[in-house]
């Protein structure tokens, strides 16, 4: 499962998709919430991009032994730029 996760101060959209690029859920949640992290195993892939509200959240999920990528903000600006970019 490969989990994406787009950190704001109040709310994540938390979006999970298959080995095959399939959407399998997406959801947003308070960003203190961690109850969606019961819905994935340990081999899922998450990523997130940095930013102020992240580095908590990507901390906690290091601890608890989640594989865990933080992207650097100017290097996903082809992706932001996109007209087929949407936050979810």
């Amino acid at each position: 499962m490969y989990i994406g996760i787009d950190v704001h101060k109040s709310s994540c959209y938390i979006t999970a998709l298959n080995g095959k690029g399939e959407l399998l859920w997406g959801r947003e949640v308070e960003t203190k919430d961690r109850g969606w992290t019961e819905e994935i195993d340990r081999e899922s892939r998450i990523a997130m991009e940095s930013g102020t509200f992240s580095k908590p959240l990507y901390n906690e999920l290091k601890e608890r032994g989640f594989d865990l990528l933080m992207a650097h903000p100017a290097k996903l600006r082809l992706i932001a730029e996109s007209s087929k970019k949407t936050d979810r």
